[in-house]
């Protein structure tokens, strides 16, 4: 839980290069937790220049299948890590499979009990942009918000 919030609250002050040491060894575990701080992980490699371990993470990902994500609390938080490594390697196809995920979920707000991730538009709308939708991309901006309900966990991954 305690490097769950560092990582949250890290990542909005922008300390990737910080966060790296503390998710590197959280990158085993519990299946869930495994692949949340491997997203973690890849998100922060990202950020301080190092390419290899979040392009293994989407390709081995994508050629697994979406499927292979666990459905539970950690579902959304977890697709919507998957969409920034696809944006900032400008992956095109990577984008394609991860909107057929998340854009019947672009009216909800990602929340996974702990954090929020903010609204999945926000997400899809970049998606579509970097595949070259951009009349979808704006029309996705625009769309009506639902928050979920604090006790209701994560609705991206309830109603998967």
């Amino acid at each position: 839980m305690f490097a769950g919030q560092t990582y949250a609250v890290g990542a909005f002050e922008g300390r990737y290069a910080e966060l790296l040491s503390l998710v590197e060894p959280l990158a085993d575990g519990n299946q869930s937790v495994e692949l949340t701080f491997r997203v973690a992980h890849a998100i922060c490699s990202l950020e301080v220049g190092k390419l290899a371990a979040p392009r293994a993470l989407l390709d081995e990902t994508i050629t697994r299948g979406i499927d292979a994500i666990p459905y539970d609390v950690t579902r959304s938080t977890i697709l919507l890590g998957y969409s920034i490594l696809a944006l900032d390697l400008h992956d095109v196809h990577a984008a394609e499979v991860l909107l057929e995920a998340i854009e019947p979920f672009a009216d909800e707000v990602s929340f996974n009990g702990m954090t929020s991730q903010g609204p999945v538009a926000a997400y899809v709308g970049k998606l579509l942009t970097l595949v070259g939708c951009y009349d979808d991309a704006n029309a996705a901006s625009t769309r009506p918000r639902r928050q979920p309900s604090p006790s209701a966990g994560n609705t991206t991954a309830r109603r998967h």
